[in-house]
């Protein structure tokens, strides 16, 4: 009778394990090469961070180390899981390392970036999550606060992409964001191909802005080069916008006006507009005329057209001298040869 009730125990401990059920402490102890060797009712860890309630400056990447101590026997896998509380924040780059397997007391480093395009907040939130991969352990919650401040110095600010022709250039205007910086800014060029070169006006930078050219020499290969624009080389306060450029052949662009023949009758106001026809070419184009007489007055709706079309209005007061005139309107664009036409204009 004795050997059949060593042998009942010996079963029910066999199906106990091969279904990943716990034994009632008395009966035995569980022996796990994952996760432990004692009593599962002993299993449990702790987590403790490195720090807590701290500030980290925009633009920079900060290091949080995880302690996780282990006790009851329990050796087996933790996964660390981190998220911004408040949810998903693409100026925010979190990454986590696996937790180190070297005993009871074991590591994991959460690495956090912030952009320098964050704006600062109070109390910003991390929470961690400790998870063990036995279902017989309780996981771990924990919150990381931190303040994010504004990083003294500047971020730029620039178009994601520009194209530019062979042989030709490309304006853009660059802006800055200045936190407790007031020095004057050098801008340049970083990471361009041999051919690729930039100037900007004004240079160094006292403001908040200034007019960005980039020349791509006949000789650069068509494709996409990935450059960055930056101000402050090698000087405190440093800021750096990525920019996608992309040369191309050689850009152009033509005009296509609505009438080549316009009537304005005293005392009225006539529109037209005039369309940009593109060809490899993205960049702003200016409009300027000559030839409008006294007491008619010749308006563009905008000027650094970087679309596809631009209106122009005439406006006589009155005083105008009836007649016919022609009118020469020009467009011009960096790097591109000037493209202009006539207008007979008529005032009465």
């Amino acid at each position: 009778m004795r050997q059949l009730h060593v042998l009942r125990l010996a079963v029910l401990a066999l199906a106990c394990v091969s279904a990943g059920c716990s034994l009632p402490v008395g009966e035995g102890s569980k022996t796990d090469p994952a996760n432990g060797t004692g009593s599962v009712k002993n299993w449990a860890f702790t987590v403790t961070p490195s720090k807590n309630n701290f500030t980290l400056e925009t633009g920079t990447t900060d290091t949080t180390v995880l302690t996780l101590t282990r006790t009851g026997g329990f050796t087996g896998p933790i996964a660390i899981e981190v998220f911004t509380a408040g949810g998903p924040d693409g100026a925010v780059a979190i990454t986590t390392e696996p937790v180190t397997q070297t005993g009871a007391v074991t590591t994991s480093r959460i690495i956090t970036k912030i952009f320098g395009g964050h704006i600062a907040v109070s109390n910003y939130v991390l929470s961690v999550h400790a998870q063990p991969a036995s279902e017989e352990v309780q996981g771990q919650f924990l919150d990381l606060t931190f303040n994010i401040v504004k990083k003294p110095g500047i971020f730029i600010t620039v178009p994601a992409a520009l194209s530019v022709g062979r042989g030709q250039a490309v304006g853009a205007l660059v802006t800055f964001t200045r936190t407790s910086f007031d020095a004057a800014v050098p801008m340049n060029l970083v990471g361009a191909p041999v051919g690729v070169t930039a100037t900007f006006n004004p240079n160094p930078v006292t403001d908040v802005s200034t007019q960005m050219t980039i020349f791509a020499d006949a000789s650069v290969a068509e494709g996409v080069y990935n450059v960055g624009v930056r101000g402050n080389e090698g000087l405190s306060g440093q800021g750096t916008a990525p920019l996608a450029l992309t040369v191309v052949a050689p850009g152009t662009f033509t005009l296509s006006p609505s009438t080549l023949t316009l009537a304005v009758p005293k005392n009225s106001t006539v529109p037209m507009s005039i369309a940009i026809n593109r060809t490899n070419f993205s960049g702003p184009v200016t409009f300027s005329f000559s030839g409008v007489p006294g007491g008619v007055t010749a308006t563009f709706t905008t000027n650094a057209v970087t679309g596809n079309s631009v209106q122009l209005s005439f406006t006589n007061s009155g005083t105008g001298v009836p007649g016919q005139y022609p009118i020469v309107i020009t467009a011009t664009a960096v790097g591109l040869p000037s493209v202009q036409f006539t207008l007979n204009l008529s005032v009465s």
